[in-house]
Parts: structure tokens; C-alpha cells; sequence
């Protein structure tokens, strides 16, 4: 899972974690229903923070990576939702029953609150474990919307575009090595060398991240407090042309 959505999903769940142990304490303390009102809309609050930045950070971690192209990604993420919901219904089940007890008033649910929660389970979880969830939403009178759609691919056309673009290129970056010199009736000089360079590292690039399964990810420090961070086929770009064997002074 990528880090700095990982670490909002952890850190807004042990923020919940800690609320609801306040929580407890308090309530077991408290007689006065209109604070007991506000002990609930406090860790109804949190819960529903909680539930937010897990679907934005699904949204997000699936838009940069595609969940169809990174396993190890998707299972994080299916994994963090399958633990997270039994203890979402627990704490739903709490307040629940805290409210008809004391006769407050009862919460309002957001229709679609889990609309992608339950998109993520119904795309990758097992069909035992989508059958469950399914039936534990159904049994809480919870919008199951999420569960008629499922992830759709978002690099394809993003990859085919690659290909359409990169293989001419690449072919044409290809002759113009072998077969420039001899056309120019002399050898490339070290400008020429240094564009072939960076076109073939280009073309490369582009062909080799369309093909590749997962996503390359670099940061690169030229010099002390300047670092280029790039992704996909810039981060591929970035690798060849820097890190390859041959230096364009040495093709002679």
C-alpha cells in the first residue's frame, strides 16, 4: 500500500480506537442524556472520518496505481477493509443501542457512506467473503450500492496509447543508431550521442512501462536539496538514462 495514505488510514484508526475506549469510560460515568448525546455524536464523528479516508485512499491508491496492476496493493487494501468492518458494525451496533436506550436521537446515515468500501470488497474480496459482507450490510438495513459495480481497469487505454506512440518510435530510434552515421557520412558527436541517448532511453521507457506489470516509482537527488520524484514512464526514463552501462564518450 503506498505509504502516506497507509499512515492516514492508520493514523485516523488508532485516533478511532482511542475515541471509542474514551468513550466507554465516559459513558459508564455519565447519567446525563444530553452529554451522552454528545459522548455518541463524537465517536460517530470519528467513525465517519475513519470511513472517509479509507475510501478516498482507495480511490486515489487505485486512479495512480490500478488495483488490476498491482496485487500486492490491492490485497493490502482488501485486507485493511476486511478487518476494519466488523469492527465498523460493532461500533454502529453500540450506538445503536445506546440510543434506544436512553431515547436519543437517532442517527442519520450518509446513503452511499460505504459506496466504495463496498465497490473494493465486491471487485477483489473472495466470493465467501463478498457473500458475508453483503449479508452483514443487508441485516443492518445499509445501502448496498457498492456491491452492483466493481472496479474497471484505468491504465489500458493509458497503456495502449503507450504502445500506438512508443513502438514507432522506438523502431525509428532504432535505425537512427545504426544508420545515421552512415547517412552523415560521419560519426555522431557528443551533442548527437546525447539526444540518440535520451531518445532511446524515451522510447524505451514508454514501450517498457506499458509492457511491465506494477509501477516504477523513483526518487532521483541531482545535487543536495534537489530531488525529482517521478512515477511510471518518467521514473523508467529517468533509470535508463542515468543508470545504463555505456557512456556516450565511450561508443567510440
Amino acid at each position: 500500500m503506498e505509504s502516506n495514505l497507509t499512515l492516514k488510514i492508520i493514523e485516523a484508526k488508532d485516533k478511532l480506537d482511542n475515541n471509542l475506549k474514551e468513550f466507554l469510560i465516559n459513558y459508564n460515568t455519565e447519567v446525563d442524556s444530553k452529554n451522552i448525546q454528545l459522548l455518541i455524536n463524537e465517536l460517530l464523528s470519528e467513525h465517519t472520518n475513519v470511513i472517509n479516508i479509507i475510501n478516498n485512499s482507495i480511490g486515489q491508491t487505485h486512479q495512480e496505481y490500478d488495483f488490476y496492476y498491482n496485487a500486492d496493493i490491492k490485497n493490502d487494501y482488501v485486507a485493511t477493509i476486511e478487518s476494519f468492518l466488523p469492527i465498523s458494525f460493532k461500533i454502529s451496533e453500540l450506538i445503536n443501542a445506546i440510543i434506544k436506550k436512553h431515547n436519543l436521537l437517532e442517527v442519520q446515515q450518509t446513503e452511499n457512506k460505504y459506496i466504495t468500501i463496498q465497490k473494493l470488497v465486491n471487485s477483489f474480496s473472495s466470493k465467501e467473503n463478498r457473500e458475508k459482507f453483503l449479508n452483514e450490510f443487508n441485516s443492518r438495513n445499509i445501502n448496498i450500492n457498492g456491491f452492483n459495480q466493481k472496479f474497471k481497469r484505468v491504465k489500458n487505454k493509458e497503456l495502449r496509447l503507450q504502445l500506438y506512440i512508443g513502438i514507432p518510435m522506438l523502431l525509428a530510434s532504432v535505425a537512427l543508431i545504426f544508420s545515421g552515421e552512415y547517412f552523415l557520412g560521419k560519426p555522431f558527436n557528443g551533442i548527437q550521442l546525447i539526444m540518440l541517448k535520451a531518445l532511446i532511453a524515451l522510447t524505451i521507457s514508454i514501450v517498457g512501462s506499458s509492457l511491465i506489470e506494477g509501477s516504477v516509482k523513483t526518487n532521483w537527488t541531482i545535487q543536495k536539496g534537489l530531488t525529482i520524484r517521478a512515477i511510471g514512464w518518467v521514473a523508467v526514463f529517468l533509470l535508463i538514462y542515468f543508470l545504463n552501462p555505456a557512456n556516450p564518450g565511450d561508443v567510440h
